[in-house]
């Protein structure tokens, strides 16, 4: 929608390349000038990426799965919980007792009876 590009396009030009910020900045005379403060600060060694693109690609794989790890972790250790929290009501242990330990109410508890 060209309207909305235009309304929009000061954010839009935010998150784009260079080569799509220079098609949108075409004849208007901010946003070329604009395009061009942000290419010449873009070429300054100081903005040099630090990493290459494969090392931030890595880094954030690496990021995803260690979130990943850490809520299969947090998984794993409720479906303990439970299976323990089920084994003490199948095996006559007072559900106000479990209800006491665990913090649970004992609505909560009755559906493992």
């Amino acid at each position: 929608d060209r309207k909305k590009i235009e309304e929009y396009k000061y954010l839009i030009m935010l998150g784009l390349d260079r080569e799509s910020l220079n098609e949108l900045s075409k004849g208007d005379s901010y946003m070329e000038e604009y395009t061009k403060k942000v290419e010449e600060l873009n070429d300054r060694d100081i903005y040099t990426p630090w990493i290459t693109p494969e090392e931030d690609e890595r880094m954030i794989l690496n990021t995803e799965r260690h979130i990943g790890y850490n809520q299969g972790m947090e998984q794993g250790l409720q479906q303990g919980k439970l299976e323990t929290i089920k084994s003490f009501l199948q095996n006559g242990v007072d559900i106000h007792t479990v209800s006491a330990s665990t913090g649970l109410s004992i609505e909560q508890l009755q559906q493992y009876i």
